[in-house]
C-alpha cells in the first residue's frame, strides 16, 4: 500500500480526495447530493438522447459523443462533485483554494459515479477503439479539477505512465477544448509541462465540449497531439460564465 500511495504522490503530488467535510450540515449536503444523484442514474430516462448518438472525430483518435448524458443528469453530477470534492470552495478565498481531487481504483461497479461514468464510456462502439472497450479494468484512476470563471489548463499530454484511451466529462459551464500536433522530439516534453508556445499551430483543431458530452482520445489523438482548455472570459453571459467541473478517466499502464 506504501508503494501505490508513492507512486499516487509521485504521479499527481498532495492533492484533495473528498474526505474531511467540516460541519454535520456539509455532511448532511453531501449525502443529500450522492443520493439524488443515485436515483437519477438508476432512472434510465435520464441517460441521455434516445436518438442514435451522434459522434465527431475532428483528429484520428479523438471523438466526441454529443449528448450522451441528460442534462438532469449533468446538474446532478455536478452538485455531487461540488459537495464531495469542493465543500469549501464557495467561500475559500485563500491562494491554496483546493481546485483538484482525485478517485483511485477499478470503476467496474456501474452503480457508484465513477463506475456509472466509465460504462458510458462503452455505451457507444465507436468512441473508443476495440481493444480499449475490453480490456478487464477500462478504467481506474480519474482527476477531478474545478475551474472558476475564466479558468482553464494549458496544452498538455496526460502522463506516458496512463496507457492508451482516456475519457472526459465536463459539467457546469461549457468549455472550449484545443488540440494541436506535437513533434516527435516535444513528446516526452508536453506529457510531463504544459508549456506549448502560445500562438497558431498548423493542424490546430478546436472543439466545444457541453455537459453531456463524452470526449476520449486514443492512438494518435492520445499520444501525438496535446490537448488543453483556453482561459475564456464572456463577461455578462450567465452560461460561459459559470464554474466548470471536469471528470478525466484513465488506466495506469
Amino acid at each position: 500500500m506504501a508503494d501505490t500511495q508513492e507512486l499516487f504522490a509521485e504521479l499527481f503530488g498532495d492533492a484533495s480526495d473528498g474526505e474531511g467535510a467540516g460541519s454535520p450540515d456539509e455532511i448532511d449536503n453531501e449525502f443529500a447530493h450522492h443520493d439524488a444523484l443515485l436515483q437519477l442514474m438508476n432512472d434510465s430516462t435520464f441517460l441521455g438522447s434516445a436518438s442514435t448518438p451522434h459522434v465527431d472525430e475532428p483528429v484520428p483518435g479523438f471523438k466526441i459523443h454529443r449528448n450522451a448524458l441528460h442534462p438532469a443528469l449533468c446538474t446532478a453530477f455536478f452538485d455531487w462533485l461540488s459537495a464531495e470534492y469542493f465543500p469549501h470552495t464557495s467561500t475559500d478565498t485563500s491562494a491554496k483554494r483546493i481546485n483538484q481531487g482525485m478517485h483511485f481504483g477499478a470503476m467496474t461497479d456501474a452503480s457508484t459515479p465513477f463506475g456509472f461514468l466509465s460504462r458510458m464510456c462503452c455505451e457507444h462502439p465507436l468512441l473508443l477503439p476495440k481493444e480499449v472497450r475490453e480490456r478487464p479494468v477500462l478504467f481506474d484512476q480519474a482527476i477531478i479539477n474545478l475551474y472558476d470563471p475564466g479558468e482553464g489548463i494549458g496544452d498538455h499530454i496526460d502522463l506516458l505512465r496512463f496507457g492508451d484511451g482516456i475519457a472526459g466529462f465536463s459539467f457546469g459551464a461549457p468549455a472550449l477544448l484545443r488540440l494541436r500536433p506535437v513533434k516527435d522530439d516535444d513528446i516526452e516534453r508536453a506529457a510531463r509541462y504544459a508549456d506549448h508556445d502560445n500562438g497558431v499551430v498548423p493542424g490546430e483543431v478546436s472543439a466545444w465540449i457541453k455537459p453531456g458530452d463524452i470526449y476520449a482520445m486514443a492512438g494518435e489523438a492520445r499520444f501525438r497531439w496535446s490537448h488543453g482548455f483556453p482561459a475564456l472570459h464572456h463577461s455578462g453571459d450567465p452560461v460561459l460564465d459559470g464554474r466548470r467541473i471536469s471528470v478525466t478517466l484513465r488506466k495506469l499502464a
